[in-house]
């Protein structure tokens, strides 16, 4: 609730009073309102570039907390079309700092002199926010998935490992934890006052997740698409789930329905993904396609639970509260879109109420633990994979400290144009104006595949749409 309340902006009465027909908070405007931070809209070129200036009135410029930070005079973010001129402006110094979104473009991508000859820096800062826990998710409303069994032959045929090294240069690590790397990720046994937690749910979830360690993204062999080993045992899963093959090679229960999964896409980003990942499906005997509708279609059959598998991003925090209602409590299962197993688990919700009751960190995390043990057991989600580390290229002008914070890059807060460096070379472009310089940044064009979820949210000063890391 805190951080609700803290992240809702505020906005003056008086002013929206004074026009209110021109002035609707639910409808877009060019009219930029009055707002109370350091920097001040300064022109905006629609789908062109917006510009932002410093303000020389705001109100907290010589407050403590506020030494070191908006070192910039000005802000301009450029808006391009597409991946491949977004990365031409940036080799030309159109713009000179590049938050990147994609795997492909990290790895293949910066292979020109200024890179060569250091004039441009690839960075990898490393990020300290739990990553969102990326994965496929199957809907239990679907009768196919009632069966734990069914749902853990389904992760089997990933190949994660192969998927990493042969699309996604070995940029990547394997997802296990709805917390992951973090103190709220249940590890080991469980113990102290966890283990009380899980014991006091009783029969509502399996003994054995008192008395085992918390399950694991399984691994495979990254020589080839399909790890047969893991198939085996999928295909074994299935067998005892009363999938039997049939006369045409296909799976189908006691009643001949055949086993279907349809993986709805609403993009192409994916489609390279999620290829083998059928393919294996349907040699272990399950019909699966893959489906990519519109965007419009893709949203209302994400509403109406009308899919069998989505890929979806949990959002995760470290202080984990009323929205885990909404992502894995059994009010809203039928219909919440951040909810898209539609799972309903007493036990889930028992946790859920403790961790918002909680009155202590201790509290808080043990029973955040308990909770992440319990989901992934559920085996309800393909783990995925994520990423440790924020990409950033940049001309070498630009400068940040040593020590910067865990939670944040500081790109618009801390960072600054060093006169050293920009002396050293010029762009032949506009003059680089600040107290220490300009920034100039781009945003990722829509349609970007393999974009990155930056943990904790997205960074780019602008907007930026980013589907799915790869």
């Amino acid at each position: 609730m805190i951080t609700q309340v803290g992240g809702t902006p505020v906005f003056s009465k008086a002013w929206f009073d004074a026009d209110p027909e021109n002035r609707r908070l639910d409808e877009p405007r060019l009219d930029p309102g009055i707002g109370s931070g350091p920097y001040i809209l300064d022109k905006a070129e629609v789908n062109q570039r917006i510009t932002y200036r410093r303000n020389p009135d705001y109100w907290a410029h010589d407050l403590n907390v506020n030494i070191g930070r908006h070192n910039y005079d000005a802000i301009r973010v450029e808006y391009f079309g597409d991946a491949i001129a977004a990365m031409e402006g940036f080799k030309a110094g159109v713009y000179t700092l590049r938050p990147e979104n994609n795997s492909k473009s990290w790895a293949t991508s910066y292979e020109f002199d200024a890179v060569a000859n250091g004039d441009v820096i690839k960075d990898e800062i490393a990020d300290g926010n739990v990553p969102a826990a990326n994965g496929f998710v199957m809907n239990l409303l679907r009768p196919k998935f009632q069966d734990i069994r069914v749902r853990e032959a389904v992760q089997l045929a990933f190949n994660f490992e192969w998927t990493n090294e042969s699309l996604q240069y070995g940029l990547f690590r394997h997802l296990s934890s709805f917390w992951q790397d973090s103190d709220l990720e249940a590890k080991g046994l469980p113990q102290g006052r966890e283990l009380e937690v899980l014991a006091a749910l009783g029969d509502q979830i399996d003994p054995a997740l008192l008395t085992s360690e918390p399950v694991m993204a399984h691994t495979s062999k990254p020589k080839r698409p399909n790890d047969r080993r893991n198939l085996r045992r999928a295909m074994k899963l299935l067998d005892a789930a009363g999938w039997e093959v049939n006369g045409d090679g296909m799976r189908q229960n006691a009643a001949g329905e055949v086993l279907k999964i349809e993986f709805l896409l609403d993009s192409p980003t994916l489609e390279r993904i999620v290829g083998p990942y059928v393919s294996n499906l349907r040699a272990m005997g399950i019909d699966a396609v893959m489906n990519r509708v519109d965007y419009a279609q893709y949203t209302s059959r994400r509403r109406e639970k009308d899919f069998d598998m989505v890929s979806f991003a949990y959002r995760t925090s470290l202080e984990p509260s009323t929205g885990l209602y909404q992502q894995y409590g059994a009010e809203a299962h039928a219909y919440s879109v951040f909810n898209p197993a539609g799972l309903a688990d007493p036990a889930v919700d028992a946790l859920i109420d403790d961790i918002v009751d909680a009155k202590t960190q201790e509290v808080l995390y043990s029973s955040a633990r308990a909770l992440d043990r319990v989901l992934r057991a559920k085996r309800f989600m393909v783990p995925s994979w994520y990423l440790d580390v924020s990409w950033i290229a940049y001309w070498k002008q630009y400068a940040y400290p040593e020590n910067l914070p865990p939670y944040d890059t500081g790109l618009l807060d801390l960072w600054w144009i060093d006169a050293d460096r920009e002396a050293e070379f010029s762009l032949g472009r506009v003059a680089v104006r600040a107290r220490h310089g300009s920034l100039y940044s781009s945003t990722a064009y829509a349609g970007d595949p393999n974009p990155v979820w930056h943990h904790g949210g997205e960074f780019c000063p602008g907007a930026i749409r980013a589907r799915w890391p790869g």
